[in-house]
């Protein structure tokens, strides 16, 4: 058997997103637990965030952490749940 981990095993999810300035940044790779549903909300949120695009056309990689909502003392929702993109790496278009 090989010693290769299992993706589901990884606490923190790789998300692979490639970017074109002209068209909606797209997940074209992933690394741990994410589902289709995962998918759907890191892409809107991004399509939606053009911050996270600010290096330019080509490859980002980020470590995705869910942030659980915070909730005041009646049980309110203050702050809803959330995928915590960091950056890990970049490649330019000329790079890829």
């Amino acid at each position: 058997m090989s010693d290769i981990p299992f993706p589901s095993a990884r606490r923190n999810p790789l998300i692979e997103v490639f970017y074109l300035h002209s068209h909606p940044p797209i997940i074209c790779g992933a690394d741990g637990y994410v589902d289709t549903h995962t998918f759907e909300e890191i892409e809107k949120d991004l399509a939606e965030n053009p911050e996270f695009m600010d290096k330019g056309d080509g490859t980002y990689l980020y470590e995705a952490q869910w942030v659980d909502a915070q909730t005041n003392e009646e049980g309110r929702v203050e702050l809803p749940s959330y995928w915590d993109l960091t950056l890990v790496r970049f490649q330019s278009i000329d790079q890829v």
